[in-house]
C-alpha cells in the first residue's frame, strides 16, 4: 500500500473480535517498532511488553475501569493484543514519552497495512504505572515507566478509507 494510501486507512478501532493476532503479525509490528526514530539512537532506553494473556488483560481492564469509574469498561475495546511502550523513568516525560510514540505510531500504521485493527492508546497507562505487581508482570525491566500502548486485533466493523485532509490543525506559516 502506498503510504498516502495507508494514511486513508489508518484509523481508532474500539471494537474487536476473538480472532488472535498471529506471532507472525506481532513480529510485523515489532519490525515497525524497531524502526522507529529514537532519540540518539538510545534503544536500550524502551522497551515492549506484548500481552495476549487473557487473565492479565482483564486484570488490566478492571483496574483501568475502576481508576475511570466504571469497573464494567474495557480500555482495550476486546482486543487481543495489548503491546505496551514503556521507557527509563527518568524520561518518562520528555524524550521517552516521545520515542514510545513514535514506536506506537509505527505499529499502528504497521497495523493497518497487514490488515489489523488498532488503537493507541494512554488513558490508563498512569494507573497501571502505579501498580508494581502489574508492571512486574508485564515484564517492564526495573527503572523503567510504562508511558503508551496499543491495543491489536481483528475486527467485524467495516473499515473504509477516510479522505485526508489539511484543516483539523491550524498551520502557522513562516516565511
Amino acid at each position: 500500500m502506498e503510504f498516502q494510501e495507508l494514511l486513508t486507512h489508518r484509523q481508532s478501532v474500539r471494537s474487536y473480535n476473538d480472532v488472535p493476532v498471529t506471532p507472525e503479525e506481532i513480529q510485523v509490528l515489532l519490525q515497525a517498532a524497531n524502526a522507529a526514530p529514537i532519540g540518539r539512537s538510545l534503544y536500550q532506553n524502551v522497551h515492549l511488553s506484548v500481552v495476549t494473556n487473557k487473565p492479565l488483560l482483564q486484570q488490566i481492564s478492571s483496574i483501568a475501569g475502576e481508576a475511570f469509574g466504571d469497573p464494567a469498561m474495557d480500555p482495550f475495546y476486546g482486543a487481543s493484543t495489548l503491546i505496551i511502550a514503556s521507557c527509563v523513568e527518568e524520561a518518562a516525560s520528555t524524550v521517552g514519552l516521545a520515542n514510545s510514540a513514535c514506536m506506537v505510531e509505527n505499529m499502528h500504521l504497521a497495523a493497518t497495512n497487514i490488515g489489523l485493527a488498532s488503537v493507541y492508546l494512554y488513558g490508563f497507562i498512569h494507573t497501571i504505572a502505579k501498580k508494581a505487581d502489574i508492571v512486574r508482570s508485564l515484564g517492564i525491566p526495573k527503572g523503567f515507566a510504562p508511558v503508551a500502548a496499543l491495543a491489536v486485533g481483528h475486527t467485524d466493523q467495516e473499515l473504509s478509507p477516510r479522505p485526508l485532509t489539511t484543516d483539523k490543525i491550524q498551520v502557522s506559516f513562516v516565511h
